[in-house]
């Protein structure tokens, strides 16, 4: 998935994780890798995410900015040997 905070927001992996996991009730388990571009992010979540998390994490802000979560269509995201595909 794709998230509109990158480095240039000044974001780090733990307020990634902390606010996915806090406002969409996701489990550590559910996150792979993250990497942080200069003006999104980029975060390997499970690709079914249900319709009532998605809900959830809608109005999600890191740094004060709204994250718009939304698949990552350009498929950027790192494979992960071994794990089932995330995107």
């Amino acid at each position: 998935y794709r998230i509109s905070v990158g480095r240039r927001h000044r974001v780090e992996p733990r307020q990634i994780v902390g606010a996915l996991a806090n406002e969409g009730g996701l489990r550590r388990e559910d996150f792979g890798a993250i990497q942080i571009r200069p003006d999104f992010s980029l975060v390997e979540l499970p690709a079914d995410l249900s319709p009532d998390t998605l809900r959830r994490l809608e109005n999600t802000r890191i740094s004060g900015k709204l994250i718009e979560l939304k698949p990552d269509r350009f498929g950027n995201s790192a494979k992960r040997e071994g794990r089932p595909p995330r995107r």
